[in-house]
């Protein structure tokens, strides 16, 4: 390969311990990956004559980076980041190379720009087969910050290294509000759930890059989780319930009252004034539209700021109260 996508950014926030020699030892060492295509040799002369290192100092630098950013394996230091790269990149270059023997991908109104890639095979085809692709080399890229192509993502939600319960319940007795310890039983749960949601993401193309907002995260998943069963708890306990030994039988009992809305009545009951051209249904449960937006603009505004695990009326409620505050 002769080409990846390198996030400065995100390179600086991991490296910040690395003196200038030891930055200048890891770019090379990512050059050489990518180029080779294949582990960094245990060779260690070997590899101080590539990168044109020539002290003892040079070679104590080489192992510090080695050691922070590479894992030993029987054929040489390999970098897991890296590594999944090449493969995507080579899985997509086979799937070109089969468009191309069918007469290339079918046309497209708006045709994507195009990456370069090492066999001049481009990552997708123009819709003038003739036409030679644009590459991120001749263009500006627009990408979206959290594109899987970014260099420092972290592994992704499926695989990640949750914290332990110890940690977990000590982050949700920090801010407010404070939420008791769970137990691990309803971790697991929680963690199930969690990642299943992010997964979705990071196939959509949004990643969580770091494990401090992983972990921020998952702790308000957990408490907005608990809140909402409290809620749910205190709404039952506010609900009388029927007890059928309560009930006096002795009374004569009066027709059903027939609540339902039709044209002939002289105006709708209570329940049939709720109209959807005039009010929002989130969960069940009829709203004004919020302050200052119609049916649609409440269910968009609602939609867009609604975070996950969140239900559509808490979201509503928290939304109205935040609109009234600020009045």
């Amino acid at each position: 390969m002769h080409y990846y996508s390198f996030n400065i950014k995100d390179y600086r926030k991991d490296t910040q311990h690395l003196k200038p020699m030891e930055h200048y030892i890891y770019r090379m060492l990512i050059d050489l990956y990518y180029m080779d295509e294949k582990p960094i040799p245990k060779k260690t002369q070997w590899v101080m004559r590539r990168l044109m290192l020539d002290n003892p100092e040079h070679e104590n630098m080489l192992k510090n980076v080695l050691d922070d950013f590479f894992y030993e394996c029987d054929d040489g230091f390999k970098h897991k980041r890296i590594d999944c790269e090449i493969t995507k990149y080579h899985g997509n270059a086979q799937k070109n190379r089969e468009n191309g023997k069918k007469g290339g991908r079918p046309r497209k109104n708006n045709p994507e720009i195009t990456q370069s890639v090492t066999d001049g095979l481009p990552l997708e085809s123009q819709n003038n087969p003739n036409q030679e692709p644009l590459t991120n080399n001749h263009k500006p890229s627009n990408s979206n910050n959290n594109s899987a192509s970014d260099f420092s993502v972290i592994d992704s939600i499926a695989d990640w290294v949750h914290p332990e319960l110890t940690e977990i319940n000590a982050m949700l007795m920090l801010g407010a509000p404070p939420v008791p310890a769970i137990s691990q039983a309803d971790y697991d749960h929680q963690l199930i759930k969690f990642k299943n949601y992010y997964a979705e993401r990071e196939i959509e193309g949004s990643y969580v890059r770091t494990e401090g907002r992983r972990k921020d995260l998952l702790t308000e998943w957990i408490k907005r989780d608990y809140i909402r069963q409290q809620k749910i708890k205190a709404q039952s306990a506010a609900t009388p319930r029927f007890n059928i030994d309560d009930e006096d039988w002795t009374k004569t009992t009066k027709p059903a009252a027939d609540d339902s809305y039709h044209p002939s009545h002289s105006k709708p009951t209570k329940q049939a004034k709720q109209d959807p051209n005039t009010s929002v249904i989130v969960n069940g449960l009829w709203r004004e539209p919020l302050p200052g937006m119609g049916v649609q603009q409440t269910y968009d505004y609602i939609k867009q700021y609604q975070t996950p695990g969140e239900m559509q009326d808490e979201a509503y409620d928290r939304l109205l109260n935040q609109m009234q505050e600020a009045v």
